[in-house]
């Protein structure tokens, strides 16, 4: 399983709602992008089934995070307070 894992040492990141994809390759790409403005704030190369995103310094608001696996995108939201 593919999951999101948020951390946030001087704030809270709170997941909207949970997405897991099961997956066979263990290299895939991230990319956080803020929704005010819209912007890419943070994109890596991962390899692994988990992965954790340290939101610390962060600005508060909503993100959108993208899963890329092969040709398939899986989207989640979570609020950085």
């Amino acid at each position: 399983m593919l999951t999101f894992q948020l951390i946030a040492n001087t704030g809270e990141a709170v997941a909207l709602p949970s997405t897991q994809l099961a997956v066979n390759k263990t290299e895939w790409n991230i990319e956080v992008y803020s929704t005010n403005p819209v912007k890419k704030v943070y994109s890596d190369i991962v390899e692994g089934n988990t992965y954790s995103l340290n939101t610390t310094g962060w600005d508060k608001g909503i993100y959108v995070v993208n899963a890329i696996i092969n040709d398939e995108k899986i989207t989640n939201k979570f609020a950085v307070k």
